[in-house]
């Protein structure tokens, strides 16, 4: 039989452990502010601005790219993309 104190112990060790599971639309709204703020960022940049992974931030920016609301540049030179996203500018 395990003792209170540590019942207790693991309780409080599992709950600090746990991460908080956010909502997609949480992120894609975190995103777009903070594409609005900073101009342009890469994945790696957005997914530490956010706290969440690298591939749920690029799944996101891919649908936001389809969705005509996240452009990717490209270099002029080589036409290659970069990577790097920002927000489309609505005229």
């Amino acid at each position: 039989m395990h003792s209170y104190a540590t019942v207790l112990y693991k309780s409080i060790y599992a709950n600090t452990q746990m991460k908080k599971r956010r909502s997609l639309d949480t992120i894609i709204f975190e995103t777009r502010d903070i594409l609005k703020k900073e101009k342009e960022l890469s994945i790696k940049q957005i997914s530490n601005k956010t706290g969440s992974q690298w591939r749920t931030i690029e799944k996101i920016l891919t649908l936001l790219k389809k969705l005509d609301i996240v452009k990717e540049r490209t270099n002029p030179n080589t036409r290659r993309t970069e990577r790097l996203f920002s927000l489309k500018t609505s005229t």
